[in-house]
């Protein structure tokens, strides 16, 4: 989708502007896929969600920021490229709901950000609405635009495959479902 592809080529762009990145986009408007192909174009390693989970395993379950630290240097560790996806869901875990450790996170992403600095790496987050403010403050944060038509062109293309294509009006769609995401 043009979209999509205008915010990678962006993400690929800016790189060599700094080490800290975040690319924030709502749920659904191809985040993840801009993330795995920048992945695929730039290198690195790719840490989602799942893996921060997996790295709880055999821990205190109350040691969240401590696992996705561990997660994240692990993967600086021979990569100078880090893509992690889904910070938000990690940043409203500790934030909603252990008030006594709320401020972890951001001493855990400070030190991330300062290591991956030190080290000349770089990191790119994912996230969906609210930055932390540690990452905030130092990233240059890209987001996804709003599907223009020829997005809803690209999508009825893939899924219809000329049968019926020219039956469905995009520009309809974009009217009519402006929340309508990818």
């Amino acid at each position: 989708m043009p979209t999509l592809q205008r915010t990678l080529d962006q993400l690929l762009a800016s790189l060599a502007a700094g080490d800290i990145f975040v690319l924030k986009a709502a749920a659904g408007s191809g985040r993840t896929t801009v993330l795995r192909r920048l992945h695929a174009q730039a290198g690195g390693v790719f840490i989602g969600i799942r893996d921060v989970i997996h790295s709880l395993a055999g821990r205190d379950p109350f040691s969240l920021e401590e696992a996705f630290l561990s997660t994240i240097e692990r993967a600086l560790d021979g990569n100078n490229l880090v893509i992690v996806d889904d910070l938000h869901l990690v940043s409203n875990v500790v934030n909603n709901f252990r008030a006594v450790r709320q401020h972890l996170l951001d001493a855990a992403l400070t030190s991330i950000m300062g290591d991956a600095a030190a080290w000349g790496k770089k990191l790119v987050f994912g996230v969906e609405n609210e930055i932390p403010w540690p990452v905030r403050r130092r990233a240059h944060v890209s987001e996804i635009e709003t599907l223009s038509r020829e997005d809803f062109e690209c999508i009825l293309r893939e899924l219809l495959q000329e049968r019926g294509q020219k039956s469905v009006d995009a520009r309809q769609i974009q009217r009519f479902a402006p929340k309508l995401t990818a």
